[in-house]
């Protein structure tokens, strides 16, 4: 049976436990059968069915295959497959609430993220963004875009008590608007 039907049939159709099953062993990113899959329309479409039934086990399995995929090319902290796990985490804390230590829960994990996503400090970003945008380096306008794409998706959890008592990321998220 090609790769193909097999997507629909393993998203739509198997019970959690079966696509867990089905998982092990397998190496994510890879092809499947001697097949190419689609492992990103894969991911999206488990974190799709994660947030519709708000189940922490259809997310934690999204998470995965999204920071395998993120682990297997050397990225920026926030490309795409870091977006949307984060993404997909800050949803879930938002419907169910935070919870330390749960791996889909905990905002610690995605604070970690976003500390990694900021390269600069503070008082460097203030001052390169009094200059002229057209004078930074394509390496500082990056940062600034990695830093803004994951203080965007923090934002959704701002009065999650971690972050909101957190005046280091208050400041970050107050110049948010500012960045390029």
């Amino acid at each position: 049976m090609g790769t193909r039907r097999d997507l629909s049939l393993i998203v739509l159709t198997w019970p959690v436990q079966d696509v867990i099953r089905w998982l092990e062993g397998r190496d994510v990113g890879a092809m499947v059968d001697g097949e190419p899959f689609n492992w990103e329309v894969f991911a999206f479409t488990i974190a799709t069915r994660a947030r519709k039934e708000r189940d922490l086990t259809w997310a934690h399995i999204a998470l995965h295959i999204y920071e395998e995929l993120a682990g297997r090319i050397a990225a920026r902290p926030t490309n795409t497959f870091w977006l949307s796990a984060m993404a997909l985490r800050v949803w879930m804390i938002r419907e169910l609430g935070a919870q330390q230590g749960n791996l889909v829960l905990d905002p610690d994990i995605v604070l970690r993220w976003v500390q990694k996503a900021i390269r600069l400090s503070l008082d460097e970003a203030e001052r390169l963004l009094s200059m002229d945008l057209r004078d930074l380096s394509l390496d500082q306008l990056l940062a600034f875009r990695d830093i803004k794409n994951a203080l965007s998706v923090l934002s959704s959890i701002t009065e999650t008590p971690r972050i909101r008592d957190d005046s280091s990321l208050q400041a970050w998220l107050k110049l948010r608007d500012r960045l390029p």
